[in-house]
């Protein structure tokens, strides 16, 4: 399962955005992923909260930000991937001393990992309605399938650069398993759920 975590992490390299003067561009140090940052909002080495692509932020939490104008969604909660004046942005940094605030706590004792603290949780896509079967949850041992990200992990792609590389396609859409499960019942699922028929449907 991809990583999905509220980080405290430092801001690593700090570049002119290609085509806003107002505007630059950032990452942090375990992360390649590039955000948009306000011309000088930052500096490299500072201290920052990471929020990643998909987070929901709690309405209180979003309102002491000040970022509810910022965040996209149907309820204007979720941090999404944008591009801004051409540049790509995914995630947000805030000041630490602002989210410590926040909690009520001072910035030492801020723990590494903010997710549960702050109850940002991350979206997950709404069931659909399917007239050819019911999706219920996964039966015990299957989980939902999902794939680590190579951003998070920099050095991972440093040692295996020099090597040979093999490009594959993911269609979207097209996750499906079966399995036969313990007591010889063989169940089907897609990415989320797994399907049943629907009583008195043809086979």
């Amino acid at each position: 399962m991809s990583t999905f975590r509220v980080t405290r992490e430092r801001i690593a390299t700090i570049t002119p955005h290609p085509n806003a003067d107002r505007l630059e561009t950032a990452q942090v140090a375990s992360m390649t992923f590039q955000f948009c940052l306000g011309k000088s909002q930052f500096a490299v080495g500072d201290d920052v909260v990471y929020f990643p692509v998909d987070a929901i932020l709690p309405p209180a939490l979003a309102a002491h930000l000040g970022v509810e104008k910022m965040l996209g969604g149907r309820e204007h909660n979720r941090i999404k991937t944008v591009v801004l004046r051409g540049a790509v942005s995914q995630g947000l940094v805030e000041r630490t001393d602002k989210v410590a605030e926040f909690l009520g706590v001072t910035i030492d004792t801020l723990p590494d990992d903010l997710t549960a603290a702050l109850g940002v949780t991350k979206y997950e896509v709404p069931e659909i309605p399917c007239k050819t079967g019911i999706l219920v949850p996964h039966p015990e041992g299957v989980h939902t399938y999902d794939i680590e990200g190579c951003d998070r992990f920099p050095e991972v792609v440093a040692a295996l650069a020099a090597g040979p590389v093999f490009i594959t396609e993911k269609l979207e859409g097209s996750n499906f398993y079966a399995a036969v499960l313990g007591d010889g019942a063989v169940v089907v699922g897609q990415r989320n759920h797994q399907i049943k028929d629907i009583p008195g449907s043809p086979p």
